[in-house]
């Protein structure tokens, strides 16, 4: 078959085209390549088939063989096969250029690379940015969807999302919008949210007109495994149990949602009963699903729970070798929990100073092991040994203040951390060391270009305005002020800078101070007399202030309840030897007849013989009292041989 107009005939056909006819258009583009193997729209048609046909490898393929002006044309196609392929590094390079063009199709791509390489919070920036341009093309949908499914996973790694379009009181309207809100919700912890939302994304998908009743069954499958997942944390075990049941086995769903429903629900079955052969189950479940794209932290909770089940069948040294965390201090819970693992296959599962003892000789050959310092802080605090338990954790922040690389700084400087710090120093009533940590937090945000998270960065400034040292409530302001530049509406941190401002004395822009709601404003629900019949809650603080002199002069002096014994008469007297031990008593005499010859012998009421003494030289003589003494009194003590 020959062609005299190539290019002609495959205009005529993409025009007629529709979407099933993507291998035609192959076909007609491959042919007429031969005839003109230079043309660019024929190289370009075949690139957007074969990207159709989800031969991505080959679309590759043909780009990089076209040349460069075809590359240079077929610049988003190329990110796009990149990222079909998870060659995401290189996607995100080539798409460079157009985001920074601020071109929408690259922003959409560019999202998606974000999201699939796990960087949800770029994903989150980049959707939020769509959002705000002018909506051309119908958009704002689908891309709530894509935000909505991004928090989810942010708040999955127990992030905080700023401002979530899934806050809203009211329900969502699509099953998709549905899912992904109960998924925000069981991430947080909201499991009955969770239940109710996973309900309503059940009758939303099933009374939808777009989907056929195939495609309905398939999108049944993921919010079935999560409602399943949530009774199950909600220990309803039977209603988990019957969902899994509920689930149409013949189906094909997605190879990640089969995956999770298999071990979900070998576990739910098993109970624990025997260990061994759930390990077995697992381990033939995780074989299979090697190939299956899971995100990092669905990965590192399927191996926590292999280790976890090897250690149930106590394979203690093959998950102590296993769980071996990475030389350099790390904040990721991937990381962390091995440092868990890796102590309880140690103690073989012991606890308390033994484990503890563990831990301290671990420490001295992996003194940066995150998970290792944790876990060895809590076996201390059990043993309520918080001494021991702040020496381990700030040998560790030294060790980290002394190593000069990005990633010990910032586990340094993590939330999570500090707030270990100023917990333990709090529960020791160290409060002086306490603000010394919160300044040190709030020097580094000052003097270094790194970014602190707004949370570290707003706990700190909140607790220094409260300092009575002028150098610590000047640490706060700065604190305040990176946080604004992120987040110009923070009316916290706008409060916090006017109040540490104000205490410095300096000027405040009016500006700042009338974007804050009036003070009659935020009292105005306020029931004060509700408030006064309460009454007031006293401190807990471990110090109290001194009274003055002037109130404890005021305060009359209480006198001293003399204490008389049980069996003491009214009226009468009480015997003012009551105190004396017996012995030393007047009215005391002792029994028998070595007792009396010691009474007539001893210095108190014994016989006293006189004798008279000649002196020397015939001065005449003086009268000696003599008492007599007993036998046992002269012996002398035995030394020992």
């Amino acid at each position: 078959m020959s062609f005299k107009n190539p290019t002609a005939t495959l205009n005529a056909l993409l025009k007629a085209a529709s979407i099933d006819d993507h291998e035609e258009i192959l076909n007609t583009a491959t042919a007429a390549l031969k005839s003109s193997p230079t043309d660019v729209n024929l190289r370009y048609a075949q690139v957007v088939a074969l990207l159709k046909l989800d031969r991505f490898d080959d679309a590759l393929r043909a780009i990089e063989t076209a040349g460069a002006d075809l590359q240079q044309t077929c610049g988003l196609e190329r990110a796009y096969a990149l990222y079909k392929t998870g060659k995401l590094a290189e996607a995100r390079e080539v798409l460079r250029p157009a985001v920074s063009a601020k071109l929408r199709g690259a922003l959409h791509l560019d999202a998606q690379v974000a999201y699939r390489d796990e960087r949800f919070d770029d994903a989150y920036a980049v959707i939020g940015e769509l959002l705000d341009l002018p909506d051309e093309d119908d958009e704002e949908h689908d891309l709530r969807i894509n935000i909505s499914a991004t928090a989810a996973q942010i708040s999955s790694e127990c992030g905080n999302v700023p401002n979530s379009v899934l806050d809203d009181d009211e329900d969502p309207d699509t099953f998709e919008l549905a899912y992904n809100a109960a998924c925000l919700a069981l991430a947080r912890g909201h499991f009955v949210k969770g239940v109710r939302l996973l309900t309503l994304a059940t009758r939303l998908c099933d009374a939808s007109e777009d989907l056929s009743d195939e495609e309905k069954q398939a999108e049944m499958v993921p919010i079935l495994v999560q409602q399943a997942y949530a009774y199950s944390r909600m220990d309803m075990r039977k209603e988990a149990h019957d969902v899994y049941q509920s689930i149409d086995s013949s189906l094909s769903p997605d190879p990640e949602s089969a995956l999770l429903r298999g071990i979900n629900s070998a576990l739910l079955a098993s109970d624990g009963a025997n260990p061994f052969l759930l390990e077995r189950i697992v381990s033939e479940l995780l074989t299979l699903g090697h190939k299956v794209k899971l995100f990092g932290h669905q990965r590192a909770l399927l191996n926590q729970l292999k280790q976890t089940l090897s250690l149930q069948c106590q394979k203690f040294s093959g998950v102590e070798k296993r769980t071996v965390a990475k030389a350099a201090p790390s904040i990721a819970p991937s990381n962390t929990h091995l440092g868990v693992l890796n102590v309880a296959a140690a103690t073989q599962l012991a606890s308390g100073k033994p484990a503890l003892a563990r831990c301290q000789e671990l420490l001295q050959k992996r003194p940066l092991d995150t998970g290792l310092v944790l876990t060895a802080v809590q076996l201390a605090v059990r043993e309520r040994n918080l001494g021991l338990a702040s020496s381990v954790l700030q040998t560790f922040l030294d060790t980290l203040e002394r190593a000069d690389d990005p990633e010990s700084r910032k586990v340094r400087y993590s939330p999570g951390l500090v707030a270990l710090v100023v917990a333990l120093h709090r529960a020791q009533g160290k409060e002086r060391s306490v603000f010394a940590e919160l300044s040190q937090v709030a020097a580094h945000a000052r003097d270094s270009d790194e970014d602190l998270p707004e949370s570290l960065l707003r706990g700190a400034g909140l607790e220094l305005i409260k300092s009575h040292r002028i150098d610590e409530v000047q640490l706060a302001s700065p604190a305040f002020e990176s946080i604004l530049e992120r987040s110009p509406s923070d009316d916290v941190a706008a409060a916090g800078l006017i109040a540490s401002s104000g205490k410095l004395e300096s000027e405040v822009p009016s500006a700042l101070s009338g974007k804050l709601p009036p003070v009659d404003e935020l009292v105005s629900g306020v029931d004060v007399e509700a408030l006064l019949d309460g009454g007031v809650v006293g401190s807990s603080a471990t110090t109290q202030l001194k009274r003055k002199p002037a109130e404890e002069a005021e305060r009359p002096a209480s006198k001293r309840r003399r204490r008389v014994p049980k069996n003491a008469e009214p009226g009468k007297e009480p015997d003012p030897e009551r105190w004396l031990p017996l012995r030393d008593r007047t009215s005391y005499r002792p029994r028998g007849k070595k007792g009396k010859k010691k009474a007539l012998d001893s210095t108190q009421g014994g016989v006293v013989k006189e004798e008279t003494l000649e002196l020397v030289g015939g001065a005449g003589a003086v009268k000696v009292e003599k008492t007599t003494t007993s036998a046992s009194s002269r012996k002398k003590k035995k030394g020992r041989k």
